[in-house]
């Protein structure tokens, strides 16, 4: 047997898939081909690992740390490895609390468990991935948006909950205080300017601006959003996602929006120089500019 047949097959060896004259013949090709071997040795390891993430114990612990999380109203759900153990943090008004501690022997399982539902490569351990997974408690659907990058003492993931019906939020439903709506709304009513929100991680930023986006919406005007990545989808609103990759940064996707004839324009966060002028300039040449600046409190 050749060694590109041989690779194409240790999964299925390790999983007992194979019939007994190809199963013998893989075994007597492994017995002599140390690269063949090394491989197959990776592979048995992620069906272990993924035998592991399949076991009922490792489904009914992800299942609680994500409906857990959504009962609490998590913005953030932050799984984060230890040398002896496995903190599941949740990112609650802005602030992360230690939720529930568990055993370090369920660090890869559950990372792989994660990494399954959002459709993540289990093998890949090396890189960050990104990925999201759908969920549903008590009638409403929700979505997790999933980073897991690579740490020292194990694959760490953090999740953002993200609750659709936030889209559908009013400011009115948001909790502001009655002056400061008041103010709020004179700064909306302007044709031009710029209005931003600043605030921690899950203080309500990007719900804020949504809800002012929905008080802003006319057939006659044209409303453009950039976003990294686009959380919400909003009727109504062309959503721009950022792309560092292909060269789409917030300043890059600035610039091509202004020559679009936009009346109003949702920046998700100023983050350089280059974007918090370009920001300026807009506002200052006839836009409504809504952004966001992140803040510790």
């Amino acid at each position: 047997m050749k060694c590109e047949t041989v690779r194409e097959l240790p999964v299925a060896y390790h999983k007992g898939e194979l019939d007994d004259d190809k199963r013998a013949a893989v075994e007597e090709h492994l017995a002599q081909c140390t690269a063949c071997a090394a491989e197959a040795e990776g592979a048995r390891r992620i069906v272990a690992t993924l035998d592991q993430a399949s076991d009922e114990p490792i489904e009914r612990i992800a299942s609680t740390v994500i409906e857990h999380a959504v009962k609490r109203r998590a913005t953030d759900i932050h799984i984060r490895p230890a040398s002896d153990h496995l903190m599941v943090r949740y990112r609650i008004d802005g602030v992360l609390h230690d939720a529930i501690r568990l055993p370090a022997y369920v660090i890869k399982p559950l990372a792989a468990r994660i990494k399954h539902m959002a459709n993540l490569s289990v093998s890949e351990r090396n890189i960050a991935q990104d990925g999201r997974i759908r969920v549903e408690h008590e009638g409403k659907e929700y979505d997790l948006r999933v980073s897991v990058p690579p740490s020292a003492s194990g694959e760490s993931v953090v999740m953002r909950v993200l609750d659709p019906s936030a889209v559908q939020l009013g400011l009115g439903d948001i909790g502001m205080h009655p002056s400061t709506r008041e103010r709020f709304d004179e700064l909306l009513r302007r044709p031009n300017g710029l209005v931003l929100v600043a605030g921690p991680t899950g203080g309500g930023k990007t719900t804020t601006l949504y809800a002012a986006l929905k008080s802003l919406m006319k057939p006659e005007i044209a409303v453009f959003s950039i976003e990294d990545p686009v959380e919400y989808r909003f009727d109504g609103v062309t959503q721009i996602p950022i792309n560092p990759r292909a060269g789409v940064t917030f300043a890059v996707a600035m610039r091509h929006l202004l020559r679009r004839d936009p009346d109003v324009i949702l920046c998700a966060e100023i983050r350089d120089r280059e974007t918090l002028q370009l920001c300026f300039s807009a506002a200052l040449t006839g836009h409504l500019l809504l952004t966001t600046l992140h803040t510790d409190d």
